[in-house]
């Protein structure tokens, strides 16, 4: 997994500036991470806890 690409969407030139810019994600976009891993455990993924998230 390719981490610390891509910083700002506002801006591209900001990670052409820094090199961090990356075009396409290293395991395709099949098998992109997205968000925290702690949160994609199952646990989490249910609406009930999806819900109270921001409270706790």
């Amino acid at each position: 997994m390719q981490a610390n690409t891509n910083f700002c969407f506002n801006f591209p030139w900001w990670d052409r500036l820094f090199r961090t810019y990356q075009d396409q994600p290293v395991q395709g976009h099949e098998h992109m991470p997205i968000g925290l891993n702690i949160f994609r455990d199952v646990n989490f993924q249910k609406l009930r806890k999806l819900l109270l998230m921001p409270f706790a």
